[in-house]
């Protein structure tokens, strides 16, 4: 133990000396005295009672021993200074052999230094982590960067208190930065042509509609007070990081007004009674006993629900013109239709082939004697049929009624046939020489080239006239 002396003790003492424990199995045990020294056979320990007290007699501060009056001080100072280094020695010698023992412990076993004990010699204090000091300098700007942007953005959202938002549009009139006041003003002045008539067109027909007759009314305030709650009605973070980034809300308020919807559907259903019309076929006539055509007409229907939905999105437009939303409907015949017209004028024997208005060509015919004579008025082709069997019905045909003829050279149509209907057409007739007169059955008859020409030009469905 550390602090124990090597002096021998005292014969009277209780105190057992030290004793070296031989390794096992070896039942020898070999005293050794603190000095270090073997005893001898020989050798009496020495009273030293008075010695160890004369020890105790020494004052803690290495003052020296009172003197008591005895004869023998002197001897007995230089017994004590021999004590005392016996001593010091064998407190050299224990620290040492404490500090190999300590060296030979592994680290893991040691027992933990308590407070206030010294620390062993070469053991070396901990020293505490602490954070770098670029770090601390980093976390310190960051701080102050954060405070300084929300006392900017708090300033900002107070600065914007009572004004529109960045971005915002009324209509497309841009109002933000304004104050309530300046944004009513400046919308007021700019939709001020919205009180204008609104005029509607169809072609080169107008009907104005006076603003007075629906009773609108523009409510800019309701407008304004949009605009700002629009613009504001942000999560105020977001409005915060907005105002910071030089950010802008794209709103864009429609314009609100009132007005009387039944006077605007009055307005548009008089419109329809004066628009609608039913389709128009093109149609052909003569002129001078040339043909006329008369164009056709597509029908007109006016698309109430859509023009009143159209004139609602007009309102608040400053352009005042719109137009009366329509449905065409396609007439059964159109311009188009008409190609080919035949024109036959009885008092002159002629046929005349037309393109539209355009004479193509005209033929010598021959057409119904007084008794049977051939019927006036528009016809049109029903049918036409190459090489036709006849069948005859009336009552001239005498032996042949009802027995069928087929093609051939005993065939009064000959080899084209173009009915008219009522039993009568125009056909290729085998006796050349009654043309130019008035000598068929009420029929048109026609020479072998005038026959063929014309059925390879007409349709089903050409028009024909047959004028006196």
């Amino acid at each position: 133990m550390v602090g124990e002396s090597h002096i021998r003790p005292p014969a009277y003492s209780t105190r057992k000396p030290d004793v070296k424990e031989a390794p096992s199995g070896d039942p020898k045990v070999e005293e050794v005295p603190r000095n270090g020294k073997a005893p001898s056979d020989t050798e009496t320990p020495p009273a030293r009672s008075a010695e160890r007290q004369r020890l105790f007699d020494i004052q803690s501060d290495g003052g020296a021993v009172e003197p008591d009056g005895s004869e023998e001080q002197p001897k007995k100072a230089g017994g004590l200074k021999k004590s005392v280094a016996r001593v010091s020695a064998g407190f050299g010698s224990a620290a040492g052999k404490i500090g190999a023992a300590a060296k030979r412990i592994p680290a893991h076993s040691r027992k933990p230094r308590e407070e206030g004990d010294l620390a062993p010699e070469g053991d070396k204090p901990r020293r505490q982590w602490h954070f770098p000091r670029w770090a601390r300098i980093v976390v310190a700007v960051i701080a102050f960067w954060l405070v300084a942007t929300v006392v900017v953005a708090v300033g900002l959202e107070i600065a914007n208190v009572g004004k529109i938002s960045k971005g915002v549009r009324i209509d497309g009139i841009p109002v933000g930065g304004l104050t309530t006041s300046q944004a009513v003003a400046k919308v007021s002045a700019e939709l001020k042509p919205l009180t204008q008539p609104l005029v509607f067109k169809y072609k080169d027909r107008e009907f104005p509609l006076g603003m007075d007759t629906i009773k609108v009314q523009v409510q800019p305030d309701a407008m304004v007070s949009m605009a700002y709650m629009q613009g504001r009605g942000n999560f105020l973070p977001a409005r915060m990081a907005r105002s910071l980034l030089g950010g802008s809300s794209d709103v864009n308020v429609p314009v609100l007004y009132n007005v009387d919807k039944a006077q605007l559907a009055n307005f548009v259903a008089n419109i329809a009674k004066t628009v609608n019309a039913d389709p128009v076929s093109s149609s052909i006539g003569l002129s001078g006993g040339v043909p006329a055509i008369k164009p056709s007409e597509d029908g007109v229907t006016v698309q109430q629900e859509e023009t009143i939905k159209a004139a609602l999105t007009a309102l608040t437009k400053k352009d005042r013109n719109l137009e009366v939303l329509v449905k065409y409907k396609k007439p059964e015949i159109v311009d188009s239709d008409i190609s080919k017209i035949v024109v036959i004028q009885l008092s002159q024997f002629r046929l005349y082939l037309y393109d539209r208005t355009k004479l193509l060509n005209d033929f010598v015919i021959a057409c119904g004697m007084p008794k049977y004579p051939t019927p006036t008025g528009k016809f049109h082709i029903t049918y036409k049929e190459k090489n036709p069997t006849w069948l005859p019905t009336s009552e001239w045909a005498l032996d042949k009624q009802g027995v069928p003829q087929p093609p051939g050279p005993n065939n009064p149509l000959g080899g084209y046939w173009m009915d008219l209907g009522g039993g009568i057409g125009i056909h290729e007739t085998p006796f050349v020489k009654t043309l130019g007169s008035a000598a068929s059955h009420g029929c048109i008859r026609m020479s072998n080239e005038g026959a063929s020409t014309v059925f390879n030009t007409v349709n089903v469905g050409t028009p024909v006239f047959i004028i006196p």
